[in-house]
């Protein structure tokens, strides 16, 4: 972690209590804690008040934008709501007053990203490591729920077994001549993506009915789960990126009708009538303010490769034309038709994405 900690003074006072409130969260959060106790962590964590304190530590500002855009960031709003309770009125209101005022940038400025990866600069080149369905467009994929990263996280990466000692790893090696020839994934498998022993541990004692060996080693693998000699622990990385809200106000709203999008984006589609499907014009009655930011480029122009490797199309030509990415809402948010927005972030607008931090610990600029 120490490669990554800024080489700014650090307040001695304010880092102690951070790292105190840091571990904290970390060690109540950690799968071998119970599931209140998780629970308890995530609640303390999304009071913001373990973010502010770090961000106060390093003198980082906890307000973003400027003039009369500033306000304050989301984990330092959401501190000063839990701390102050007369604090969630004037916050509301204040909020919906920025909302109201037409012709600021509004959105989060805070994001999210899960990966099995560390790095400390989105590549455009490793573009489709990750899940690799690029559904909404070829990009950098980020979301304003950090409980969507994590989701991402968990999917990518899953978690990473740890043996006590070299004889508990042999020994579990010992089973690949009799039908296991991967013990280590036979555990993980069990585990699942939510890092559950207890039911890997059930699931190992009731499996392979039908193969007595088989059921003997696998009974052995739980216990070598329930004895500790082997742990799971959390892989991959959740990171805390800063997109600004000018480039997100700049951005195609995938499920709004061109009516209700930004200015510039209607602007750059009624300049770009041709590169659009004839047939949805013409169902619309040639009425571009009815089409959805979905239907602004056919999926297979969206998808399409050009001879050097890399997927262009539509995305090369929306940022062309001054659109940096897409929003789109979340699964959680879709049915309602409201709520938080994952966003695609085109290839050549990486600077965008400044990465705050990972898994809590400060990022070097």
């Amino acid at each position: 972690m120490a490669d990554y900690i800024r080489p700014t003074p650090r307040n001695p006072l304010l880092g102690l209590l951070s790292d105190a409130l840091m571990g904290g969260v970390d060690w109540m959060r950690s799968p071998q804690r119970a599931q209140q106790m998780q629970g308890l962590g995530g609640l303390l964590a999304e009071t913001g008040i373990p973010a502010t304190v770090e961000r106060m530590s390093y003198g980082e500002p906890l307000t973003k934008g400027r003039g009369m855009t500033t306000r304050l960031r989301p984990e330092a709003e959401a501190a000063l709501m839990t701390l102050a309770p007369e604090a969630v009125p004037i916050g509301r209101a204040a909020m919906a007053g920025v909302r109201a005022t037409k012709g600021l940038p509004v959105g989060a400025a805070t994001v999210y990203h899960g990966s099995p990866y560390r790095f400390q600069r989105f590549d455009p080149t490793k573009i489709g490591s990750g899940e690799g369905a690029q559904a909404y467009g070829y990009g950098h994929y980020v979301a304003e729920s950090p409980g969507v990263a994590e989701d991402y996280r968990r999917a990518l990466a899953g978690n990473k077994l740890i043996f006590a000692n070299d004889e508990a790893r042999k020994n579990a090696t010992k089973l690949m001549p009799f039908g296991f020839e991967d013990p280590a994934g036979v555990i993980k498998s069990a585990l699942g993506l939510n890092n559950d022993v207890a039911s890997a541990i059930k699931t190992l004692r009731g499996s392979y009915d039908k193969d007595p060996d088989l059921k003997a080693h696998a009974n052995y693998l739980a216990d070598l789960l329930e004895s500790g000699a082997v742990r799971s622990e959390r892989a991959g990385h959740v990171y805390t990126i800063d997109l600004p809200d000018p480039a997100i106000a700049r951005m195609l709203d995938w499920d709004k009708p061109l009516g209700q999008q930004s200015k510039n984006v209607q602007e750059a589609i009624e300049r770009t009538k041709s590169m659009l499907p004839a047939n949805a014009i013409d169902d619309l009655g040639g009425d571009l303010s009815l089409m959805y930011g979905k239907d602004v480029m056919p999926q297979e122009f969206l998808n399409t490769w050009e001879s050097f490797g890399q997927k262009a199309g539509g995305e090369s030509a929306l940022r062309k034309l001054g659109i940096p990415g897409i929003r789109y809402l979340d699964q959680g948010s879709r049915g309602a038709g409201q709520g938080t927005s994952n966003f695609v972030v085109f290839p050549g607008e990486e600077d965008l994405l400044r990465i705050l931090s990972v898994e809590g610990g400060l990022l070097a600029p």
